[in-house]
């Protein structure tokens, strides 16, 4: 037994060193085994890396331009995430669900800032009761026959210092006279602050120099006469539309009762479906001037509303007012294209 026992223990010890060696070497069989089955298997770190890289770059795309992602990605999902993402931002950004690509979100209510007057350009951003919204700017909503030249509408017939159009000034011993500056003013006209005018017509001067007409009143033989549109009549002094004006429902001085809403000169508890409520009236949005597709978005007093769209009676709209291209001046052919000093507009050309 004494012979046994030593030649135990000694191989004892030789399989402490000869089983780590023979695992090793097993190990490594089945490792090169499993590479040529399955080459990803000896890289997964690397892949792991790689993936978590691609992963980061695929995110980064995503927030800087998530259609180009989508576009560029072989991975549907990541493309998927990528366009939930970009709609998300859209959303974020036009308001409310139902709000058109144009419009925003302004006090529960989707608004075109381009062209409402109370959110002009952005919320909370009203214009004043004398302009109107254009292009996100307010603009002054000058009189049929004026132009707005800074802060003032003017007429450029017979205004000195915007003769024929803004920043065309005469000089001080000329008078300005059907847009152009004279030496003297025709007969039949009185001079009045540099300018040549008609007393008998012109609004800013009826009657006499410095007595201009209200907005919406023209000169009639020197006197101011309230001119109302086609559609609305002259109540105490004050153009109302009796069909839809719940304090002058289908004749002047008959309101509707309580909260009653005015719609086609009858009084109702809510608008009927093809109207909108407005400023507190029931309005057809795609005819009226003061909602023109859509509330508290005016158009110009020398336009009107049709189907939803402001368009200009005669001419296009150039610096905040309807204007012939083919003979004015200072917008002569297109926008912003002024003649000379001296020069006429005829048929688009400076002459």
């Amino acid at each position: 037994m004494s012979d046994y026992e030593p030649t135990q223990r000694r191989r004892g010890a030789s399989s402490i060193y000869v089983l780590p060696a023979i695992l090793l070497a097993a190990t490594a069989f089945l490792g090169s085994a499993c590479a040529e089955i399955n080459p990803d298997f000896q890289g997964e770190d690397e892949s792991s890396s790689s993936s978590a890289e691609a992963s980061t770059g695929s995110s980064t795309g995503a927030t800087s331009t998530g259609s180009s992602t989508e576009a560029s990605s072989t991975d549907g999902q990541t493309g998927s995430t990528s366009s939930t993402s970009a709609s998300e931002t859209t959303a974020s950004t036009t308001g409310l669900p139902g709000c058109e690509d144009e419009q925003i979100e302004c006090d529960d209510e989707c608004v075109n800032p381009a062209v409402n007057v109370n959110n002009c350009g952005g919320c909370d951003q009203p214009c004043l009761d004398t302009q109107v919204c254009i292009g996100g700017g307010c603009v002054l909503n000058c009189a049929s026959g004026e132009q707005a030249c800074g802060l003032l509408c003017i007429d450029p017939l017979t205004n000195p210092n915007h003769c024929g159009g803004c920043d065309r000034p005469c000089t001080l011993d000329e008078f300005c006279s059907l847009g152009e500056c004279q030496s003297e003013c025709p007969p039949d006209t009185l001079e009045c602050a540099g300018g040549c005018v008609d007393t008998n017509t012109n609004t800013l001067h009826c009657g006499g120099c410095g007595s201009p007409c209200a907005p919406e009143e023209s000169c009639e033989a020197g006197a101011c006469v309230l001119k109302c549109p086609p559609e609305q009549v002259d109540c105490d002094g004050v153009c109302v539309d009796t069909q839809s004006d719940s304090l002058h429902c289908s004749a002047c001085n008959t309101p509707c009762p309580g909260d009653q809403l005015c719609s086609d000169g009858q009084c109702f508890d809510d608008c009927p479906g093809n109207k909108t409520l407005c400023a507190g009236n029931c309005v057809n949005t795609k005819n009226s001037e003061q909602h023109c597709g859509g509330c508290n978005q005016a158009c110009l007093n020398n336009q009107y509303c049709s189907n939803g769209a402001c368009f200009c009676v005669e001419g296009e709209v150039c610096g905040g007012a309807c204007v012939n291209v083919l003979e004015n001046p200072a917008h002569c052919g297109e926008c912003e294209n002024a003649c000379d000093m001296g020069q006429e507009c005829d048929d688009g050309g400076c002459v």
